[in-house]
């Protein structure tokens, strides 16, 4: 075997051996397992498999929002006027649950809340 050969040949080995030590510690640090051990991979630590909750676009645009002194004197003045819990509900971007917990909050007496 010539001088050249044995060059290209330790070369060759240099970089085969680099590469399979870099492929190992890339299955490693990514919690890969080698194909055929049979182990499960591990998720990284924090991380959860649940999915996460999605607001629910079913409700109205003013859920969770502060009540104003505005919005409360109109939400009286509707009832006051017979408007329905369910129509002011929606007139305000609210729950029916909201506008009748609101309304009893501001004192009025005998509504039912929808619940």
């Amino acid at each position: 075997m010539g001088f050249l050969s044995k060059i290209t040949k330790t070369v060759t080995k240099s970089i085969i051996n680099k590469s399979n030590k870099e492929d190992k510690h890339a299955n490693q640090s990514t919690n890969r397992p080698n194909a055929g051990d049979g182990l499960m991979p591990l998720e990284p630590a924090g991380s959860s498999t649940k999915p996460k909750k999605s607001r629910n676009l079913a409700l109205p645009i003013n859920h969770g929002n502060s009540w104003t002194a505005e919005e409360e004197r109109k939400i009286k003045s509707r009832y006051d006027g017979g408007a329905s819990i369910a129509d002011i509900a929606n007139a305000h971007g609210r729950t029916s649950n909201a506008i009748a917990d609101r309304l009893i909050k501001l004192g009025y007496k005998g509504i039912q809340s929808p619940r």
